[in-house]
């Protein structure tokens, strides 16, 4: 029997694209080896707690969607010397907001590769502070992963509502 709001008119469906852990996992992997020539790992369970620092993406098209790249700080320092070529003691909070912002596009335009129909991305925000959480109120989880490097632990959820993934994808 399918479900009827009160006037007897069937609810529709609230159904998503849900995206794999190891789709995902292949997503900042290559987006890690690329950018910064390292490689990572999953981490089995839980993801740990504090994180510092959060970048989000928004993806809009035929549905929409946020993409979460979380991390402690000492990740995102490392991802600063990495990426714009500085010595650790040179890195500033301002330089760990640019590399971490690039790291999130990258992360978040490979994840458009993965949905159905065209998509674009939004403008990227940086969050940093004490044990970050990631959540879209409204929103249900599309797919998350955990994944280490050799600074530590790196998590990527996606939030949102899309019909469905690239046919490549499934």
């Amino acid at each position: 029997m399918p479900n009827t709001a009160i006037a007897g008119a069937p609810i529709p469906r609230q159904s998503h694209a849900f995206m794999s852990q190891d789709a995902l996992e292949r997503v900042v992997a290559q987006v890690w080896e690329q950018r910064l020539g390292l490689s990572l790992h999953r981490l089995r369970g839980h993801p740990p707690a504090g994180f510092s620092v959060s970048a989000s993406i928004p993806l809009v098209g035929a549905g929409s969607a946020v993409a979460m790249l979380r991390a402690p700080f000492e990740v995102a320092a490392a991802a600063a010397v990495g990426l714009l070529g500085l010595h650790r003691d040179e890195v500033a909070p301002g330089d760990v907001d640019d590399a971490f912002t690039q790291l999130v596009v990258a992360v978040g335009h490979a994840i458009g590769g993965l949905l159905s129909g065209p998509n674009a991305l939004g403008p990227a925000s940086i969050v940093r502070g004490v044990g970050l959480t990631a959540a879209a109120p409204g929103s249900p989880t599309m797919g998350e992963v955990a994944l280490y490097s050799g600074a530590g632990a790196i998590h990527l959820s996606v939030w949102g509502r899309w019909p469905a993934l690239a046919a490549r994808v499934r």
